[in-house]
């Protein structure tokens, strides 16, 4: 047998990745706190460059349903009109029903005496925006953020 025990307590150091001093092996695994670390920050930093963009694309999506809701206010207004010849200024004179949402009060109905603006709808919660709609289908924004997200 060439190198007898201390050769094969060698070889096994190398494969085992050491020895505990009762003689039992150990394999060393896993990560080291230096690179945890620094995956973390990694991590962190992408979070904190998604945010602002994640934030403006909520508040676009619930604009967008402030405008579904101002184009049925447009609609109703101008079907309203080819048949009274007017505009109406109370929401209950048309004829669809409209109803507050999750994210914006019951719509208004305005007579057309300013510019040609039929409608408003005001967002609900702690960012005061108003959407309005002219009987060209123009929709203006009322609000912070407004030129962000586009009007």
């Amino acid at each position: 047998m060439r190198g007898g025990i201390a050769s094969a307590i060698k070889g096994c150091f190398k494969k085992c990745g050491g020895f505990t001093p009762l003689g039992k092996t150990h394999f060393l695994t896993g990560f080291t706190l230096m690179e945890i670390t620094v995956v973390i920050v990694i991590v962190s930093v992408l979070v904190g460059l998604a945010m602002p963009n994640y934030h403006l694309l909520t508040v676009k999506a619930i604009m967008r349903e402030g405008e579904d809701i101002l184009q049925a206010v447009r609609a109703a207004q101008l079907r309203h009109n080819l048949y009274s010849g007017t505009y109406t200024n109370n929401i209950n004179d048309l004829d669809t029903e409209f109803q507050a949402t999750q994210n914006f009060e019951q719509p208004i109905a305005l007579p057309n005496v300013v510019g040609g603006l039929v409608g408003l709808v005001l967002q609900r919660g702690s960012v005061a925006r108003a959407l309005l709609i002219y009987t060209d289908g123009r929709i203006i924004c009322g609000g912070p953020d407004c030129t962000k997200l586009g009007y």
